[in-house]
């Protein structure tokens, strides 16, 4: 249900249709949901959050410079890999624009990063394609008007401040990387990944569950014969295994998106905090948005990882972001 009403959200909102109208068609949205945008139909709500596109586009610039801190704690929870591996990584915006044209996958890998990792191949490669910056007002009224117009200026900055690309790079990393690790982890290599990050993240507690996910991962996974890369653990072919490995296969796919999504933030994705939901309190805290979002997406799961036993990682990844 989670991932339909996502797809149904994201399909809408896209197109520019007001949140409200999406939930309209999504499946068991509870009121509490429905709260968090119902300051966008009012004229206060529109001349808020209009007023707060065009200050963030004036901000965004400086935005760049937020993604340091943020790489390093990628590197620090998945690894960075080799040379060769970064060669290939910065080409999956190429192969994704490739697809994004002939509608064809080069690599399973670029196939993974569209139905797994969650990256849209038919957005720009430029312009962030996240839902909210592309919504429009419906409605002729000035205020209507005005947020339309602001939402085009923050969204052209958003362009041209490089951050769509620089995210999909870390997200890209993310993914590849945990998906080495988990490879890694069936074969009873050294890896990044901790206990936290394989009973919890990815939801393989030790036990018959991990063991089946080890077994498959060693049957079907895709490795470059020359690099040893993992191009893909294939968990489509799981679905053909048993009714166990196919719902395997499912929460995996799913955790794999989730992480790759919370890691490298996004806004869309995981908590945030109560006082973010409404229009006003947006406005005036818009500066302190990112680091407000990232103390509950990042510091949260920081706490479990120290709670499940590794408090030597979190250090690691707390210390570097913020060294950074």
């Amino acid at each position: 249900k989670n991932r339909v009403n996502r797809g149904i959200f994201d399909l809408m909102t896209s197109a520019g249709r007001n949140p409200n109208r999406a939930y309209d068609e999504m499946i068991d949205v509870d009121p509490v949901t429905r709260s968090q945008v119902a300051s966008f139909d009012s004229a206060f709500g529109q001349i808020t959050n209009g007023a707060r596109n065009l200050t963030t586009a004036v901000f965004l610039p400086q935005v760049l410079f937020a993604q340091i801190p943020e790489f390093v704690q990628v590197l620090s929870t998945v690894g960075g890999g080799n040379v060769r591996f970064w060669n290939e990584n910065f080409s999956i915006i190429n192969d994704l624009r490739r697809a994004s044209k002939s509608g064809k996958f080069d690599t399973q890998t670029a196939e993974d990063m569209v139905y797994v990792a969650g990256i849209d191949p038919t957005n720009s490669m430029f312009r962030f394609d996240r839902p909210d910056l592309n919504m429009r007002a419906e409605g002729n009224s000035l205020a209507a008007k005005f947020y339309n117009f602001s939402g085009a200026v923050r969204d052209k900055m958003m362009g041209l401040n490089l951050l769509k690309p620089i995210t999909m790079q870390m997200r890209a990393l993310t993914y590849r990387r945990s998906v080495a690790n988990l490879y890694k982890s069936a074969n009873g290599e050294a890896t990044p990944f901790d206990e936290y990050d394989l009973g919890v993240v990815m939801n393989l507690p030790e036990g018959p569950q991990r063991d089946l996910a080890f077994d498959l991962i060693k049957r079907f996974a895709e490795v470059d014969a020359d690099t040893g890369a993992v191009r893909s653990l294939r968990t489509d072919l799981w679905h053909d295994v048993g009714e166990s490995a196919s719902l395997l296969a499912d929460d995996l796919e799913l955790r794999l998106n989730e992480f790759a999504h919370r890691l490298v933030q996004e806004s869309s994705m995981g908590m945030s905090p109560a006082m973010l939901q409404g229009g006003l309190m947006k406005y005036f805290t818009q500066f302190m948005t990112y680091s407000l979002n990232a103390f509950e997406k990042q510091a949260v799961p920081l706490n479990a990882r120290v709670r499940s036993g590794n408090a030597e990682k979190a250090r690691m990844i707390l210390y570097g972001g913020l060294g950074a």
